[in-house]
């Protein structure tokens, strides 16, 4: 499964792809309030809550409809399809479009022998056009 900033998630909606248990309050011993079902919308994600001294996982908080926060342990089965419709990148391809385009260096190492032959035929050619003088 591709791994995802939380901070990315913010404002989008989260969508279970197994059973997602969610909780009032946003520590490891806290009991489910709730189970989300495969394919139903787990809820908007509003913001998220860090692990500390009784919370070993990030929790995403989100509001029910009287304003009320409900929280998801960070790790239960999501649908990714569903972020990546929304626009949501994984870190890997965040990392892969940082890393930028081919450099001169990568075309020169992938093409190293056809280089090589180049230089070759330009030095022969040079050498051949201070030998016998060009055209005349």
């Amino acid at each position: 499964m591709p791994t995802y900033s939380v901070s990315d998630l913010i404002g989008k909606t989260m969508i279970a792809k197994g059973n997602v248990p969610l909780f009032r309050l946003p520590y490891d011993n806290a009991p489910a309030i709730y189970d989300v079902k495969p394919g139903n919308t787990i809820g908007i994600v509003d913001s998220y809550v860090l692990p500390k001294e009784g919370r070993t996982a990030v929790y995403l908080m989100f509001y029910d409809k009287d304003r009320r926060a409900y929280y998801m342990r960070w790790g239960a089965p999501i649908n990714t399809t569903s972020l990546i419709e929304q626009g949501v990148k994984s870190d890997a391809q965040k990392a892969e479009e940082a890393k930028g385009g081919p450099t001169i260096m990568d075309f020169i190492q992938k093409n190293i022998s056809l280089v090589v032959v180049t230089v070759a035929l330009v030095a022969i050619a040079k050498t051949g056009i201070q030998t016998y003088g060009g055209r005349k």
